[in-house]
């Protein structure tokens, strides 16, 4: 399966954390608020192309995190397989 999983920036610093980000990911992640960052759940998928598409479905013009940035979020969550900005 594959969860996507919307984190949003609720704490004060919001100068430096100016999007809010879509990981697609094999962990479904424990919804609700983890430190100044509230986890949102946007369903399960079958396939990874069923996610991705959810993506743009849902959010429109996400855009996708670089390769070498994806690579550092996934030593971080090995369950992530890709993250968007919104």
């Amino acid at each position: 399966m594959f969860y996507l999983v919307e984190t949003r920036y609720v704490g004060p610093n919001k100068h430096r954390h100016r999007h809010d980000e879509i990981w697609i990911s094999h962990d479904p992640a424990a919804p609700g608020m983890h430190g100044n960052w509230e986890v949102v759940h946007h369903g399960a998928f079958e396939t990874l192309p069923d996610a991705k598409a959810a993506v743009h479905a849902e959010f429109g013009t996400a855009r996708a995190f670089t390769a070498g940035t994806l690579r550092r979020l996934i030593a971080i969550s090995p369950a992530t397989v890709a993250a968007y900005r919104l």
